[in-house]
């Protein structure tokens, strides 16, 4: 495809920033996801006043982001985890919020509550950024085994092998006329 045509645009392959959004992404979430158990007052205590049933919501939100985190490193669930990512950031905001407001909400971080204010919108904003990369990525086309290339591809100097995860033909190989 020349410069100027209105083709797809190819994806450069990220395999590198692939492996750090995700061990970022599962991370945050296995951790952030036991404190849910191993503190389960203090996560309370940063959900806003006006939702209910706080001790089931910490539980639920405990186990959402403690399997996020795990299918994570899964590559075949990968992009679901992506998404359930962002459901729960967006699902977190309110308690960011509070956390940024109120000082009850900060219950537990007593020593480090300035550290931990100053860190929270970035690190939020860090988790979203991972999860986005992540859905892209896996969003790319890849050819898989089996499936015939289109015409366009002709003309490459690569030969049929799968590398990371894709499908390439050499030009002898092509069935384009």
């Amino acid at each position: 495809m020349g410069k100027n045509s209105a083709g797809p645009v190819e994806r450069r392959k990220t395999p590198r920033l692939d492996l750090i959004c995700s061990l970022i992404l599962s991370v945050e979430w296995l951790g952030f996801g036991s404190l849910h158990f191993l503190g389960p007052k203090e996560t309370a205590a940063e959900i806003p006043d006006f939702i209910p049933y706080k001790p089931a919501i910490v539980a639920v939100t405990g186990v959402a982001e403690v399997t996020t985190g795990i299918l994570i490193l899964v590559p075949k669930t990968r992009k679901a985890a992506a998404v359930a990512s962002l459901a729960l950031l967006g699902a977190f905001l309110p308690s960011i919020f509070k956390m940024l407001t109120q000082d009850k909400a900060m219950a537990g971080f007593e020593p480090l509550k300035g550290i931990v204010r100053v860190l929270l919108v970035p690190n939020h904003v860090l988790l979203g950024l991972a999860a986005v990369h992540l859905l892209r990525s896996d969003a790319a086309a890849r050819v898989q085994p089996g499936r015939s290339l289109p015409c366009e591809h002709a003309g490459t100097n690569v030969d049929r092998r799968r590398t990371e995860g894709v499908l390439t033909v050499s030009p002898a190989e092509s069935r384009c006329r």
